[in-house]
């Protein structure tokens, strides 16, 4: 259950940086580049931006409580902040271990439905 916790943890934590990243509005400062560790530096890849908007991509498990808590506590504080400028899109990332990808498949179809 740690790992679950963690794991899920981690991928809420990384959307609420990524949030504040594209809030921001400007591109990352020289104190992001000095940041330790492996990865990748995208770099020339088209923005997305659209102005007056603000785009979350929500990586979210049905079954992990801690994504559930995200939905039910933290995306309605940023919908009455953001009002009609949030985008949210959500993303099936399985983080559960043991659980039929079922329910993403359904969420999928009933998005294109």
């Amino acid at each position: 259950m740690k790992v679950e916790q963690s794991t899920c943890l981690g991928t809420i934590l990384m959307i609420a940086l990524a949030v504040a990243i594209g809030t921001m509005g400007s591109a990352p400062s020289a104190e992001a580049a000095a940041f330790k560790g492996k990865y990748t530096e995208l770099k020339n890849l088209p923005s997305t931006h659209e102005r007056g908007k603000v785009k979350l991509t929500e990586f979210a498990d049905f079954y992990c409580p801690h994504c559930h808590l995200f939905e039910q506590s933290v995306l309605p504080v940023l919908e009455k902040e953001f009002g009609d400028k949030l985008d949210v899109t959500m993303v099936g990332f399985p983080v559960i271990p043991g659980k039929l990808p079922m329910a993403f498949e359904m969420y999928e179809q009933a998005k294109i439905m």
